[in-house]
This record gives C-alpha cells, sequence and structure tokens, in this order.
C-alpha cells in the first residue's frame, strides 16, 4: 500500500487484436466469413500479419495460373472481363501492402490507440482487415513486457519495428 492508503493502478499493457473478414452475398443471403484472426503485444508482428492477410486474401481472388493448387484444374481459373472503372480488390490490396508511407501511417494510427482498417470491394464482396488496439491487465508490470522477438525477413536478417 502506498502513503495515501490506495493501491497502486494494476499494470496495464496494449494488446492488437485483428480480423480478416470476407462479406458478400450467397444464394441472395449475406453473408460474412472470419478468414483468420490474431492478437498479438507486439505491434511489429501485427503489423505483419495484415501484410500476410491483404497478400492472402489478394492471391486468393486472382491467383497466379501455375500455382500448385491449379496445376491438376485446367480450366479452373475463368477470366472475367469487367469495366474499366470497376474496382479490383487484389491490385488495391497488393498496392497497400507496397506503399510504406500507408503502412507507417497505419503503424501510427495504432501506436496512438487507434483502430486500423484495410479495406477493398468489388463485384464479389467486401474484403477487410482490422486491427483493434486493446488494453490488457497484466501480471507483470508492462514494461517488462520484454523486446518485441525479431522476425526474420527474407534475406534472413531479423528486423523488430
Amino acid at each position: 500500500m502506498h502513503m495515501t492508503g490506495q493501491e497502486p493502478p494494476p499494470p496495464i499493457r496494449r494488446e492488437y487484436h485483428a480480423e480478416a473478414v470476407g462479406t458478400g452475398t450467397v444464394g441472395g443471403q449475406q453473408v460474412r466469413v472470419v478468414l483468420g484472426t490474431f492478437e498479438t503485444p507486439y505491434l511489429g508482428i501485427m503489423m505483419r500479419w495484415v501484410g500476410t492477410q491483404a497478400h492472402r486474401i489478394a492471391d486468393a481472388l486472382d491467383p497466379e495460373p501455375c500455382v500448385p493448387w491449379l496445376a491438376d484444374a485446367p480450366g479452373a481459373l475463368v477470366m472475367l472481363h469487367l469495366p474499366e472503372w470497376a474496382p479490383d480488390v487484389p491490385t488495391e490490396l497488393r498496392a497497400w501492402c507496397a506503399d510504406g508511407e500507408g503502412r507507417q501511417s497505419a503503424r501510427d494510427r495504432l501506436r496512438a490507440g487507434r483502430p486500423f482498417t484495410l479495406a477493398a470491394a468489388d463485384h464479389s464482396g467486401t474484403y477487410c482487415v482490422w486491427v483493434v488496439p486493446t488494453h490488457v491487465l497484466t501480471v507483470a508490470p508492462a514494461d517488462q513486457l520484454g523486446d518485441e522477438p525479431r522476425i526474420p525477413t527474407a534475406t534472413g536478417a531479423g528486423r523488430s519495428s
């Protein structure tokens, strides 16, 4: 107990909760499909997960004809001829992943405690990856959580954000 007779506030740390979701019309009904969820106290790892989900959704909507799961299925891909003005979800998601400034803006939002949503829509539905910062009571003080683990990159070197 402190001299004032009050208990110190419990230790709190920030965590990040995320979902990747697809919504669209199936058989005349609006359907929402959770494509993945993730929680972590590390912002860099969360941002890596968001990018991975964006690429995964883009690749599922617009796969390369040579991907292994299509190699034995000739004719499985059907080319849709959409008007020039039609949105292209895979291109939008891949563009966000390649946009360092956009990713930094998302990181800054989350670091400031505000939620972030990456969403794109087309004729097939709406695809969204959202992240919400939350506060969690901890047993150990938040400053004793430790450094963010290093994430190996394609070249084998680690980097954390």
